[in-house]
């Protein structure tokens, strides 16, 4: 079909894509932009018919599945054509973001933690609406989930209910995918259950940490995987962290009965202080967040959250969060030092120590590491580092992590003390990895072997094992501030 100009005051732009039953394109209406799709002439009147059926089921099933994080239906009509034919037209909204498979999987971008799991968990919310209102049509997997709002950080939705069948939604070129391998073991026996979903979210979710990689198939285009599915075993990754590796372990349970339901994972810990944080930050507006409050039955979490509590809860933006210690982890493993991210990781008590500097005084953001001078006896930190900590205004101002590079090309990570951008006395300069043999080697060996000198602490931590691997831990005051460049 070619394009027309106009269909019921929508002005068409570009064809997206199509299938057997239909067209899809991108159009405006009052400057917005939208998904319409519109069924084909076919020459069959039976094949007519039914695709008609299928459109009516799609607009009925649209109506009743009406939630946040499913794409939304805007309108449907008949439409005369120009042969005076009449044919059905859905209207939906736009995916500024496209599917998962187009923007992420294809090119294999990994997602960060928290990102992924604020899809996960709206994507799981969308499925317990879902069953709520016994739609059981949906497909998971990356090409039916779509991103709207992608500048804003983006929500996940169900993209597609699928009445409509090989209509790809919003691309063309369709690269055709092993939708088997999103399939849970009884598929083999064409066995459907009530958390067939879940093990596709699960295995979407795994995807999303490793960049594409599938938890248990090495041969994307392998036939015979569902056949082979019962004896594989799941992948070991290091970029998935342990737990969520638990989770997504319940999720892809090859036992149905072991298997989390919907509900269920809508319990789990992980799942329940995303949407904890969906309600309390009110991350989608008011609107949403009641129907997110209304569906989980949070009510009673809220109004706890209102009584006066005896320890005040501290907004986000004043918390150190795990995540974005997390992040700060991947930072330093992406440049090279994985020795350095995993001891860093390794440090249990890291979050809790942090959480007993926060307060209502500082917020806590990222911020970019400047030039640090006479940093005695470790020399000069050079610019190109990264602050994750308290700040008050736009200056660092409190406690928090530091990640830089001294005048040797040594990377480090400090717990740095400040007070209005200057370094104060107490940073910690807790690890460092050397390249070469320079003097601050040996002094480092020397402090080991031999008493401290006046200020340097030595950590609760075996010091001989990291020297074996090339880096040390201690703690070094000074009774001087330290000037900020």
């Amino acid at each position: 079909m070619n394009a027309p100009q106009m269909i019921n005051n929508y002005k068409v732009i570009k064809k997206l894509g199509e299938g057997k039953l239909v067209d899809v394109f991108l159009c405006f209406k009052d400057e917005e932009k939208s998904v319409l799709k519109v069924q084909k002439q076919l020459k069959s009147e039976i094949k007519m018919c039914d695709s008609t059926y299928a459109f009516i089921e799609e607009i009925s099933a649209h109506k009743k599945a009406r939630h946040p994080f499913i794409i939304e239906m805007i309108e449907s009509f008949l439409w005369e054509d120009e042969n005076h034919n009449f044919r059905w037209c859905i209207v939906l909204e736009y995916a500024d973001g496209g599917d998962l498979y187009e923007k992420y999987y294809h090119p294999k971008r990994r997602i960060q933690e928290k990102q992924a799991l604020n899809w996960i968990a709206q994507i799981a919310l969308a499925l317990d609406h879902l069953q709520k209102v016994g739609i059981k049509t949906y497909d998971i997997k990356p090409q039916n989930i779509v991103i709207v709002g992608e500048k804003s950080g983006g929500m996940a939705k169900i993209g597609d209910l699928r009445y409509i069948k090989e209509d790809y939604f919003g691309r063309s070129n369709v690269t055709h995918t092993n939708s088997s391998l999103y399939f849970p073991p009884e598929k083999q026996q064409n066995r459907d259950s009530p958390n067939l979903d879940i093990w596709s979210l699960g295995i979407l979710f795994y995807e999303l940490l490793t960049g594409g990689e599938h938890p248990f198939e090495i041969q994307p285009n392998s036939m015979d995987y569902l056949s082979r599915l019962p004896r594989l075993e799941l992948r070991q990754n290091q970029l998935v962290r342990d737990n969520f590796k638990d989770l997504i372990k319940l999720m892809i349970e090859k036992d149905i009965s072991k298997r989390l339901s919907v509900s269920q994972l809508l319990d789990q810990p992980l799942i329940v202080r995303k949407i904890d944080g969906f309600i309390f930050e009110m991350m989608f507006g008011e609107q949403i967040t009641d129907i997110i409050i209304q569906q989980t039955g949070r009510e009673q979490a809220i109004d706890q959250e209102k009584q006066p509590q005896e320890i005040v809860q501290l907004p986000n933006r004043n918390r150190f969060e795990e995540e974005k210690i997390y992040e700060l982890i991947d930072r330093i493993k992406n440049d090279g030092h994985g020795k350095l991210a995993d001891i860093v990781k390794d440090d249990k008590e890291l979050m809790e120590r942090l959480e007993k500097q926060k307060d209502m005084v500082h917020s806590v953001e990222w911020n970019a590491s400047e030039e640090v001078k006479d940093r005695e006896p470790f020399g000069q930190f050079l610019e190109g580092g990264v602050y994750y900590g308290q700040m008050k205004g736009r200056v660092r101002d409190g406690y928090g992590l530091l990640y830089c590079i001294d005048e040797y090309n040594d990377h480090s990570c400090m717990k740095a003390s400040g007070s209005q951008g200057l370094l104060l006395k107490h940073s910690a300069l807790i690890l460092r990895i050397m390249n070469g043999t320079s003097m601050m080697v040996k002094w480092m060996l020397n402090t080991y072997s031999q008493e401290l000198p006046t200020g340097v602490v030595k950590e609760e931590i075996s010091l001989l094992d990291h020297l074996k691997k090339d880096f040390f831990m201690a703690m070094v005051s000074s009774d001087t501030a330290l000037s900020n460049k």
